[in-house]
């Protein structure tokens, strides 16, 4: 809490997609201490898979609010004062799909990582001496 003020769950956000797991728990943290009396109000991001609260983060000073810019695997949180801070909540993709990259090239996509044995080599077919076919003298 910042100064004086009651505690209070503003509200419960869990994320979708790309950031699957991820909470977004907002509330209120305290009164500033100018006469408006207005709430600081806060976010704290929360990785359900881990368990673990990933940042606090501020979401609005009164009446100024905060800028959230997010990204496949992170958020950029821009403060009311003009502080940004990035939080990188999943690891990110190091491959970019559907571009022509190496992960879609005409190789074996699908099979990257994955051993396989080498063929043994086939003998050639032996040849029959004296057929009825008419091309035998060309194979003599």
């Amino acid at each position: 809490m910042y100064g004086a003020g009651i505690p209070e769950i503003v509200s419960w956000t869990l994320m979708k997609h790309s950031l699957k797991g991820i909470g977004l728990l907002r509330y209120k943290a305290g009164v500033l201490r100018d006469e408006t009396a207005s709430d600081y109000e806060y976010t704290a991001i929360v990785d359900l898979w881990k368990g673990k609260v990933a940042a606090v983060e501020p979401h609005a000073w009164g009446d100024r609010k905060s800028q959230w810019d997010w990204k496949m695997a992170s958020v950029v949180v821009t403060d009311p004062d003009g502080v940004a801070n990035e939080v990188t909540l999943r690891k990110a993709p190091t491959e970019s799909y559907g571009r022509g990259d190496q992960f879609w090239s005409n190789d074996n996509w699908w099979s990257q990582g994955r051993q396989t044995r080498p063929q043994p080599r086939r003998r050639p077919r032996r040849r029959q001496q004296g057929g009825d076919n008419l091309f035998d003298w060309l194979f003599r």
